[in-house]
């Protein structure tokens, strides 16, 4: 393995999921794609006659006092609507086998919690709980991907 390129979600609707995550997570937006009918792509994923939009979103990874990643580095999402050939929704739950979640890290989860559920910008799905040496919360994306927002405390001197 050479390294890691992308992690990929079928949403229901491209331009939505692309506000939220902008909006509420402050990715940027790297590059869409149309792909509209492709052989090449109905055979990768063994599903004939699809029909996809894209989007390649990005987040820098790690930061200061972050003792969980490296110091640097990209995280890049990849986003992809079906308007052939799709399947129906998951049921998305942590606690469901093959359940994806994202986990962000956030410099306050307090005031990314108000400014949430202030904004009305997301469903907020858990309270703030206190971890060792942390805190997170749970929100839900437009199509129900459980995502934490994670603020890690410094280490004390």
């Amino acid at each position: 393995m050479r390294g890691f390129w992308h992690m990929g979600f079928t949403v229901s609707d491209l331009d939505r999921s692309i506000k939220f995550y902008q909006d509420v997570l402050g990715m940027r937006v790297d590059d869409t794609l149309d792909l509209g009918e492709s052989q090449s792509f109905d055979k990768l994923t063994n599903n004939m006659g699809t029909r996809t939009r894209w989007a390649f979103m990005s987040l820098e990874v790690g930061g200061r006092g972050v003792r969980r990643l490296p110091a640097s580095g990209t995280f890049t999402l990849q986003l992809v609507e079906y308007s052939a050939a799709g399947g129906e929704p998951l049921e998305l739950a942590h606690n469901r086998p093959g359940s994806p979640h994202l986990a962000i890290f956030v410099e306050d989860a307090g005031l990314e919690f108000e400014r949430i559920k202030d904004g009305g910008l997301a469903p907020i799905t858990s309270e703030m709980v206190l971890h060792p040496n942390s805190r997170s919360f749970y929100i839900e994306d437009p199509d129900g991907l459980p995502i934490e927002l994670w603020e890690e405390f410094p280490d004390e001197a």
